[in-house]
C-alpha cells in the first residue's frame, strides 16, 4: 500500500522530471525543446498543461477506486491537481506572471 498522497503521486508521474517552479512549458509537452518558439500564449500553455495535470490527476484516483462515484473521484482528483499546479508553477497567476499573492 502506497502512503503517497495523490498530489505525490501525480507529481511523481507528470512532472518529476521538471526543475521545482515554473520554468517555461516546454518540460512537460513531449518534443518541444524550446515553448518559445511556439505562437501559443501563456494562458493556452497553462490550458494545456492543466488539462495535462488534471487528467493524470483523475486517471489515478480513477485507478485508486474504480467503483467510486465520477464526482467523487473528480473532487479528488481537482485537489490533488491545484496542489501539484501550485507546486509547478509557484506564485505565477494562471495565463500571467503577477503574483497570485498580489
Amino acid at each position: 500500500m502506497s502512503t503517497l498522497t495523490l498530489a505525490e503521486k501525480v507529481w511523481n508521474i507528470a512532472l518529476a522530471d521538471t526543475p521545482s517552479g515554473f520554468d517555461g512549458h516546454a518540460t512537460v509537452h513531449k518534443g518541444v525543446t524550446d515553448a518559445s518558439s511556439l505562437e501559443f500564449d501563456t494562458l493556452i500553455w497553462d490550458c494545456i498543461d492543466w488539462g495535462y495535470i488534471y487528467g493524470v490527476a483523475f486517471a489515478i484516483a480513477r485507478m485508486e477506486d474504480v467503483f467510486d462515484a465520477n464526482d467523487k473521484v473528480a473532487a479528488r482528483a481537482l485537489e490533488a491537481a491545484r496542489a501539484v499546479w501550485q507546486r509547478y508553477v509557484g506564485t505565477r497567476a494562471f495565463g500571467g506572471d503577477d503574483d497570485m499573492a498580489a
